[in-house]
């Protein structure tokens, strides 16, 4: 298991790129990178994650932290290629209702992807629907 943190800029201001453990230790590198994408950029910011290992409450706090600034700066931070563990942990922590988040489809099963609103789902016995 990888023991710090490796952000790569794909694109400045535009994509970053981020592996390892988003943790207490590695949150301050994550949170400066992130501040630089936001004032280097316009539009949306996408920060894929597929090799992320851990985040943890600081991690998770660094994210919103982010995704707020980026918000006062007229701009957007979208997760990309969220691995359906990630995607898990910010559905338990009603996170991927503050950040954008896409998940990686090839991880991703469909009893885990959002529901859009006011779909339904049906069950095979009785044909009934019951709201998603």
């Amino acid at each position: 298991m990888e023991t710090g943190l490796s952000i790569e800029t794909v694109r400045t201001g535009v994509e970053l790129r981020i592996t390892g453990r988003l943790d207490a230790h590695t949150a301050a590198a994550a949170r400066s990178a992130l501040q630089t994408a936001i004032e280097d950029g316009v539009g949306e910011l996408r920060v894929a994650v597929p090799d992320l290992e851990i985040w943890d409450a600081s991690g998770l706090g660094v994210l919103v932290g982010a995704q707020r600034r980026a918000r006062q700066a007229g701009r957007r931070i979208a997760l990309v290629e969220v691995s359906a563990r990630q995607l898990r942990l910010l559905r338990a922590t009603r996170l991927h209702r503050v950040l954008g988040v896409q998940a990686d489809p090839a991880q991703v099963t469909s009893d885990l992807l959002p529901r859009p609103v006011g779909a339904r789902s049906w069950t095979a016995e009785a044909g009934a629907g019951r709201t998603g």
